[in-house]
């Protein structure tokens, strides 16, 4: 699997927060695990949000914005074959979790979330 790694021991995870199309959540069982790993798509969701650093104020409107999203796009439909719904890249983001950490995606309405089993509280009667 092509991960990306950081320096600091951690593994990028994509995930797609905003209501609209859930990115691994919306994928077949079978390639879910890809989808939220493949590095060469979160390197282009860390150039992607750079453009948001830059102070770009329209991200949503720039033709750099748009040339990114439609990398992610083709790329993940070359990558995980044409039943894999790529729309939830324009709201794909990306968050560093140390290796080794459990974790699971949860979502509503295209809306992801990551829960970290380390941090679930459960209760015993």
């Amino acid at each position: 699997m092509n991960k990306l790694n950081n320096d600091k021991g951690q593994v990028a995870v994509l995930y797609s927060p905003r209501f609209g199309a859930g990115w691994s959540t919306w994928a077949s069982a079978d390639i879910a695990e890809q989808v939220i790993f493949d590095g060469d798509i979160a390197k282009l969701v860390i150039e992607k949000e750079s453009l948001h650093k830059e102070g770009n104020s329209n991200l949503h409107k720039s033709p750099e914005f748009d040339s990114i999203v439609s990398k992610i796009e083709k790329l993940s439909l070359e990558k995980f074959g044409e039943d894999f719904y790529p729309g939830g890249a324009a709201d794909l983001a990306l968050v560093w979790v140390d290796a080794g950490v459990q974790f699971k995606i949860y979502e509503y309405d295209g809306k992801e979330s990551i829960e970290f089993a380390a941090k679930e509280i459960w209760i015993i009667a």
